[in-house]
């Protein structure tokens, strides 16, 4: 399985025919056993799927406090503002939120949290630490605007950041991308970064957004490769490769099921 996800995501980066691109970081949100963490924890635990990047398996931190969404409403739903879950239903968690009945792709979904007018904003994902050699990356994800079946509410509004190899954050790249208009699509954020020396770095997102009533999101596939940002066209391509990545995973896991 880890020979094939690792195949398909080489596969998506020669066929977009990105010069001297490889994956070093991929989190995909897959293989977390939610059922083991606890409530209001601000770690995810190890991931049972290895990252095709760092040939480990991967874990997070956050801010936010975790739900377990076991239910849509009440103490473990995604109603509380800075609150965490990872499933494929928004609408499954929190029942003013986009229903995707038929979604069998796990994502990363937030409730975005409420911040005072002089707070510094919280951070949202922090990915494991993982080995890179100095120069230039290319960072994607894929952001989804969770909210509203009822009504709409304040965009959500993220920047990617990364720690240098001395372990110093919150150097913010790129430029605030708002959640798309339209909830419950995923659309493709991206842009570069520049690493100075050998080392290991982490990467993060951060939601500039203070308010509420509507700053929910969901983030999926995020993905570090050296090189630089190709062209749209030369990006779909390599979501192919990604996205077929993911197909073998979840194979991987649907076979192992019926087997036991």
């Amino acid at each position: 399985m880890k020979i094939f996800a690792a195949a398909a995501v080489v596969a998506g980066l020669m066929t977009a025919g990105v010069a001297n691109a490889g994956v070093v970081y991929f989190e995909g949100f897959d293989g977390y056993d939610t059922s083991g963490i606890a409530y209001d924890a601000h770690a995810s635990g190890t991931s049972s799927v290895i990252d095709p990047g760092t040939g480990t398996a991967n874990s997070f931190t956050t801010e936010y406090g975790f739900r377990s969404g076991a239910t849509n409403t009440g103490t473990n739903s995604m109603y509380d503002e800075g609150t965490w879950t990872i499933g494929t239903n928004p609408n499954a968690v929190h029942d003013q939120w986009v229903n995707l009945p038929e979604s069998t792709n796990n994502m990363l979904m937030l409730n975005g949290k409420t911040l005072a007018p002089d707070a510094s904003p919280a951070s949202t994902w922090t990915s494991n630490a993982f080995a890179v050699t100095a120069g230039n990356y290319q960072y994607s994800f894929d952001l989804m605007n969770l909210c509203c079946n009822t009504y709409t509410g304040v965009s959500s509004v993220l920047q990617f950041w990364f720690t240098d190899t001395h372990g110093v954050k919150n150097q913010i790249v790129g430029v605030e991308v708002n959640t798309p208009t339209t909830p419950g699509v995923f659309v493709l954020e991206n842009g570069n970064f520049t690493v100075t020396e050998d080392g290991t770095v982490s990467v993060g997102l951060i939601d500039m957004q203070g308010a509420a009533s509507g700053n929910d999101f969901g983030v999926d596939n995020i993905t570090v490769a050296t090189g630089s940002v190709p062209e749209p066209a030369a990006w779909a391509l390599m979501l192919l490769g990604f996205g077929g990545m993911g197909s073998v995973l979840r194979s991987q896991r649907r076979r192992q099921a019926v087997a036991a």
